[in-house]
């Protein structure tokens, strides 16, 4: 049988070794405390499709308590949204233990995190709501909602409709040149060193929890509303300014 030493080594220490960012301890934290979940469920029928599926109910019931206005029901969201954060680091070891890694496991764990980051922002809208009885606050969640799902599709989007047309059928007149691309490119990576981990499910939790605990949930609201909302208009805005012409260069050379 597999030691957790042997796990971490061959699924897991190469990965973290491109983890350089200061705040991806938390990452690493919930891959060693996956790694004796991994071990036992390496040995049953579970397959890692299985455990995204886990994952992601596990998220939603996680979500579910964010709606009660009772002091200790956001509290225990928060701590099942961090079992099913150690859970979404098992079924890819899982996947590469037993050789059978599949783009359609890529697919439904991608889906997970699609469906139940929206689905974690209605709950608090509802708290928030069902707490100030203020219909604004509930035309702020809806943006904020909206604004994770637009997010990824800004980027997707663009590719499906590059797909569509296909590169040698459809020359994009608005495409800016090469250079102009890895100009944006840059200054668009340096002004993200620190809004990636402004952006991200990591400090995400850290803000539900923290406000969890001194019962403010509406101040995590306020926060990540504005956040993912200013997120999704600038990542909008980068993906029109760049045009089609990237594509072209990063996945058809």
């Amino acid at each position: 049988m597999i030691s957790l030493k042997e796990l971490y080594s061959r699924y897991k220490a190469g990965r973290y070794k491109e983890l350089n960012s200061e705040w991806d301890w938390t990452t690493k934290f919930m891959g060693w405390l996956s790694l004796p979940i991994t071990k036992v469920l390496l040995h049953t029928p579970i397959t890692p499709n299985q455990v995204t599926l886990l994952h992601g109910i596990v998220w939603i019931i996680g979500s579910l308590f964010f709606i009660s206005q009772n002091y200790w029901f956001p509290i225990i969201g928060v701590v099942i949204l961090y079992l099913a954060c150690i859970l979404d680091e098992v079924d890819g070891v899982i996947a590469r233990y037993k050789n059978i890694t599949s783009i359609n496991g890529s697919y439904l764990d991608s889906m997970m995190h699609i469906i139940g980051i929206p689905i974690l922002f209605v709950c608090i809208t509802l708290n928030v709501y069902l707490r100030f009885n203020n219909i604004w606050l509930l035309a702020i969640g809806f943006l904020f909602t909206l604004s994770i799902s637009f997010y990824d599709q800004f980027y997707t989007k663009k590719l499906q409709i590059y797909l569509m047309y296909g590169k040698h059928k459809r020359k994009d007149k608005h495409a800016i040149t090469t250079n102009k691309v890895e100009f944006i490119n840059v200054f668009y990576k340096k002004l993200m060193v620190g809004y990636m981990f402004i952006t991200s499910t990591t400090l995400m939790k850290y803000i539900l929890l923290v406000c969890a605990i001194f019962n403010i949930l509406i101040v995590a609201f306020i926060l990540l509303s504005l956040i993912h909302i200013l997120n999704a208009i600038v990542r909008g805005l980068y993906e029109f300014k760049r045009g089609f012409g990237w594509i072209d260069e990063e996945y058809f050379r």
